[in-house]
This record gives structure tokens, C-alpha cells and sequence, in this order.
């Protein structure tokens, strides 16, 4: 199969919302059907009301026997499925078995961490060694794949996070100053800001700990998710009338382009879209030493990485980015360019793409 040939591509996501799986899927799937593939898109459940993705659903729950087989029947008209996280990987592998189509795993995260205790980390190799092909967002993603799990090499690719890099032109002065005058925020201050789900692993708490200490900064907090009502509450405690909770939105770069500086607290990440969007408009960030984040934010160039989960740090990192001037963001911005540009990326996808046909 020669690796120009357009192919049928089902991808999987675990759900209709725009998380960060889901919305690179969405990317994927777009960018693929504009080169003339076959190429759709289904979610595993519903998502939430508030942040739904237009894409079908096929069950209720992720591995219920209904979106199984509802995932399988449309698993017979592909030549490849690609399951997008952790989550759709035991879905897709159950739904082809003895099928004639090839199966690309999209590892989003770091795969450590499924190698914390014996039982997960077998289950994990067992469910790697049925996939044709695993996309790693990093190399560091691709050695941990290859070295806990025992993967053939041959079968792992380094597929960066990919964006347009059309739709994140780098912010000037005067392009932030209006971007805050459209949030009703001050244009002469200093805003710090964190995107992603309001979930245990993002540690939002953190990061409104860490921005508190931070003389006369503004945090906005864009994401939703069911840790809201208690961060409001520690928000109104340690730096009151000076958090805006944005919650969830379809246009992040609308928030980024007022930002000085993004903050990122979690404790597990793989490579995260986020800081690369954030990179490509010419704002540095902060972020604490998790998953692969070093292959977006060079520690002293393009902003700062930071060991551990101490506020202080993180607020002494802060400090030293937002007094660093203009060069960090525009750093970033060239590097993330070099690395992230979707038309450098998208010949990797039909690579991966053919060898998994290939393969069945």
C-alpha cells in the first residue's frame, strides 16, 4: 500500500467533550479529510452538556455491550481504527478482534503511569501487544513504551501534538492589551493563567496557591470540572478578587492572548496541548516537572520547570518569567513553530496510518 494512498480512518475517543484527547482527535480527523481521506470519528459515551463535541456517540458507558458492538459494525467499514487515549484502547482492541483492520494506539499521556504496580502494568502490555501501531506524542513517550512494556521499536512512532499554526499568530503588546480589554480585564496588570479540567491530577489548587503569592496578579482559571465550587471557595480565601473561573470554552487562544504567563500544576501529564498553544502565541509558562512538558518548555528559555509541588517555588518561577520581558514568549513561540506546525506533522499520521494497514 503505497504511503499516499488514501485510507478509511474510524478514530475513537472516549467521550463528546472537548477534553484533550478528544479535540486533538477532532484536529486528526479534519486535517486527514482536507488530504483527501476517509476519515471520521465516533465517541465511545456522552459527554458533558456544557462542552459537547458534534461527533456521534455509540453507547452509554465506554465498554457497555451496546457500544461495543456498535463500535465494532463501524470497525468493519475501516481499513484503520485509531483509538485516542487510554481509555478507548481496551474498547477498540475488544471490538476488532478478528477483524481485518489495522489498530493505531494514540498514546496521550505518560505511559509510566501504568506501570505503578504488577497487575496494571500487565494488563497494559497485554492490551500494546494486540495494537498494529502506538503514536507517541515524545520520545520520552516512545522509550517508556518500549522500555516497560516491551514493544518492538518498529512499531512505535514519535507523532508530536500538532496544531495550525495559522490559528496562533504570536500576540503583540498591543493585541494583548486588546484580548483583556474583551475580558473587561486591566491592561497594565499581570495575568497569569491555567486551562484544563478542574480535576485532582490538574492540582488547580496549586496553582491558585502559587498565584497568590504573586504580588498583585490576576488568575484566570479556564476549564470546569467537579472540583469547581471548592477551588472557588479556596480562591475567595487566599486571593480574594483576584481569580475570574472562566470555565469551559471553545476558543482557549481568545484567553491565552491576555495571558502573561500560563501556569501548569498537574501531576500527570504527557505533552500537553495547552502549553503548546500557549508556546505558539508567544506566551511563556511555568510548570511543574510532569510527563514530557520539557519537550514543549525548555527550563530558562521558553519559561520555567519546577521540581515538586511547593507554591513558593512555583510563585518565585512566576516572578522570574513575568519580569524576564518579551524574549521568553518569543523563544517559545519559534520553538513550538519548529516542532508543532501541522504540515510538518501530518506526513508522521500517514505514515502510521499505512504501516497499521500494512500490517493486517
Amino acid at each position: 500500500m503505497d504511503g499516499t494512498t488514501p485510507l478509511r480512518v474510524l478514530h475513537v475517543v472516549t467521550r463528546a467533550q472537548r477534553r484533550g484527547a478528544e479535540t486533538h482527535a477532532v484536529l486528526i480527523d479534519s486535517w486527514l479529510r482536507d488530504r483527501g481521506w476517509d476519515s471520521r470519528l465516533v465517541a465511545l459515551a456522552p459527554g458533558l452538556a456544557t462542552a459537547p463535541l458534534a461527533i456521534p456517540v455509540l453507547g452509554v458507558g465506554e465498554l457497555s455491550p451496546g457500544t461495543l458492538r456498535r463500535l465494532r459494525a463501524a470497525a468493519r467499514s475501516a481499513d484503520v481504527v485509531v483509538a485516542h487515549g487510554s481509555r478507548t484502547l481496551p474498547a477498540s482492541v475488544a471490538a476488532t478482534v478478528g477483524l481485518r483492520v489495522g489498530l493505531v494506539y494514540v498514546n496521550i499521556g505518560d505511559p509510566r503511569y501504568w506501570a505503578a504496580d504488577r497487575l496494571r502494568r500487565a494488563r497494559t502490555r497485554w492490551l500494546l501487544q494486540r495494537v498494529d501501531h502506538v503514536a507517541a506524542v515524545s520520545e520520552g513517550a516512545a522509550d517508556a513504551l518500549v522500555g516497560h512494556y516491551g514493544l518492538d521499536p518498529a512499531r512505535v512512532s514519535v507523532v508530536p501534538n500538532a496544531r495550525d499554526v495559522t490559528r496562533f499568530p504570536a500576540v503583540t503588546p498591543a493585541g494583548r492589551a486588546a484580548a483583556r480589554a474583551r475580558l473587561g480585564l486591566p491592561t497594565d496588570g499581570q495575568v497569569v493563567l491555567t486551562l484544563g479540567s478542574l480535576t485532582v491530577e490538574k492540582r488547580v489548587g496549586l496553582a491558585i496557591r502559587s498565584a497568590s503569592l504573586v504580588r498583585g496578579a490576576e488568575l484566570l482559571v479556564v476549564g470546569d470540572g467537579p472540583q469547581r465550587l471548592d477551588l472557588v471557595a479556596l480562591a475567595d480565601q487566599v486571593m480574594p478578587g483576584r481569580t475570574r473561573f472562566v470555565g469551559l470554552v471553545t476558543d482557549p487562544e481568545r484567553y491565552l492572548a491576555a495571558a502573561d504567563v500560563v501556569l501548569l500544576t498537574s501531576s500527570s501529564e504527557g505533552v500537553p496541548g495547552a502549553l503548546v498553544e500557549a508556546a505558539l502565541l508567544g506566551v511563556p509558562a511555568v510548570t511543574t516537572d510532569v510527563g514530557f512538558v520539557r519537550d514543549v518548555v525548555e527550563d530558562g528559555m521558553t519559561g520555567r520547570v519546577v521540581p515538586g509541588a511547593d507554591p513558593a517555588a512555583l510563585a518565585a518561577a512566576l516572578r522570574e518569567v513575568l519580569a524576564a520581558g518579551p524574549g521568553v514568549g518569543q523563544a517559545a513561540a519559534r520553538a513550538a513553530r519548529e516542532r508543532h506546525d501541522i504540515d510538518t506533522v501530518i506526513p508522521r499520521w500517514e505514515q502510521v496510518l499505512t504501516a497499521a494497514a500494512d500490517r493486517r
